[in-house]
């Protein structure tokens, strides 16, 4: 997957939907410290919300987007993860909560 384990490893999985506000997680890590890494995994469901994202991750180094990753993969990169982030506006039960709780990771 071609992720650096050389600094601290956020991951956020979900598909790209407005209601899974990935624009507001870039924006909130907006300007704190460099010693991080943030992947965000999903499909892109909604093509315009899509976009707004790959437009507003260019040129930011430390965040990394992962397109249509195959499920087995997405779980490699949940043991990768130092901390597993979900920054939806509303939500179930998401799976990708129980998955890292399954691994025992520190989830927000």
């Amino acid at each position: 997957m071609g992720i650096e384990k050389e600094r601290f490893l956020l991951l956020h999985i979900a598909n790209l939907f407005p209601v899974k506000n990935h624009l507001g997680l870039i924006d909130a890590l907006a300007g704190m410290p460099d010693d991080w890494l943030l992947v965000m995994i999903g499909h892109p469901a909604d093509a315009d919300y899509s976009q707004a994202v790959i437009k507003r991750i260019a040129g930011i180094k430390n965040i990394k987007l992962i397109l249509g990753l195959p499920h087995a993969k997405a779980q490699a990169a949940i043991k990768a993860a130092d901390v597993v982030l979900l920054s939806s506006l509303g939500e179930g039960f998401p799976t990708t909560i129980l998955e890292a709780m399954a691994l025992s990771l520190i989830h927000i």
